[in-house]
């Protein structure tokens, strides 16, 4: 990820340096924990995720995910041939910044990357996708995710163990623990991950509604299946309480992801390991209420062709039932096209019949379908 540059303090615009060398403009303070003014990374967003733009050794600029959950940065094979980048990056500019050149901007040098395939990412967001920014990367800046502003700031500074909404989060990747019921649960907080809770062993705890089959998504290894089901307890970790929420299954840990977060202002403090949850308004983060049931078509698959080809069923399918086959390639939902920064499921979650338009064979067909609840 990210590794932290030194410089020296040039003129007017002082430059602190941060461990592992990122370095950040510095003004004056304006923000809770910022020795210096916060400066905005970004205001895109797809699905909740943040996108920002990167200039890498000079090139540029690139989309990259900004992903807590990732412990290395990632980049496509394109985006880092274009770079002329193998293991590590020389230089990464970010915040209106084209290189590292002691101006305005969030610069990083000698960043570790790996080079993978996102055509799954890209599809699902219907957009392309050069790479994934891991959390490494910010080591010695303050990181903040507002998802109410939808801003992503970040700044020099630290957070205070004792402050009110920050909480141990230690670690390569931010990982906090948290209780759900009487279980205890140690989570990864997750802004590369739009859903909400995902648990790895969901055996380990009460379910008022068992978890289910919802779908599943295409990878190198065959289908995963993704289950989700309603949890009988509430679910804390710190000031931050959810009531009986709806949870799927993880894989490999569990994870809270940006649907969970969405009503709050998150501030990560790598270099210390810890996080700070706060509303809008700067209070500390209360209870949020129950979720409301979940809704599904029920159908497996994977993103190609600028929609979601069909690739299996869970019985009862109300696709099925509306008469979506296997190899059907589904374009949109009620309008809502499959591959957008607008989730399909997140729009729709409300309507009780929906408008399937897909491709057989060449030929356009509109099919309506019930949107049935399955998770009360």
């Amino acid at each position: 990820m990210f590794r932290h540059a030194t410089s020296r303090l040039p003129g007017l615009l002082a430059m602190f340096t941060l461990a592992a060398g990122v370095a950040l403009a510095a003004l004056p303070s304006t923000r809770a924990g910022c020795t210096h003014a916060e400066r905005v990374l970004t205001k895109e967003t797809c699905r909740r995720l943040f996108l920002a733009e990167a200039h890498l050794n000079g090139e540029g600029p690139f989309t990259l995910i900004v992903d807590t959950g990732a412990s290395i940065t990632v980049l496509t094979p394109e985006a880092a041939k274009r770079a002329r980048v193998k293991k590590r990056l020389r230089t990464m500019a970010l915040g209106g910044a084209e290189a590292c050149d002691g101006g305005p901007g969030l610069c990083a040098r000698k960043v570790r990357v790996t080079v993978r395939e996102l055509d799954q990412v890209a599809g699902v967001l219907g957009r392309p996708i050069d790479g994934i920014l891991g959390y490494p990367a910010f080591r010695g800046v303050l990181l903040t995710f507002d998802y109410p502003a939808g801003e992503l700031r970040a700044c020099a500074g630290s957070l205070a163990p004792d402050e009110p909404g920050v909480l141990p989060a230690p670690g390569k990747r931010p990982f906090v623990d948290a209780t759900i019921g009487e279980r205890n649960v140690n989570l990864l907080l997750d802004t590369g991950k739009s859903g909400a809770l995902s648990l790895a062993e969901p055996s380990r705890f009460r379910w008022a509604t068992e978890p289910i089959e919802l779908s599943a998504t295409a990878r190198i290894n065959g289908m995963v299946v993704s289950r989700a089901g309603r949890l009988a307890d509430d679910f804390t970790f710190g000031p931050l309480q959810l009531e009986r929420p709806i949870a799927a299954n993880a894989h490999r840990s569990s994870l809270l992801g940006a649907e969970a977060m969405k009503d709050f202002v998150v501030t990560f403090d790598p270099k210390r390991g810890l996080v700070r949850f706060t509303r809008p308004d700067g209070e500390a983060a209360s209870p949020v209420s129950a979720p409301p049931p979940l809704r599904s078509l029920r159908i497996a698959g994977r993103m190609e062709d600028g929609g979601y080809r069909v690739r299996r069923f869970f019985s009862p399918s109300a696709a099925e039932e509306a008469g979506v086959q296997i190899d059907d390639l589904v374009l949109s939902l009620d309008g809502f096209p499959m591959g957008s920064c607008t989730s399909a499921g997140e729009a729709l979650r409300d309507r009780e019949r929906v408008t399937i338009r897909l491709e057989r064979n060449g030929k356009i067909l509109e099919l309506e379908s019930s949107h049935p609840i399955v998770v009360e």
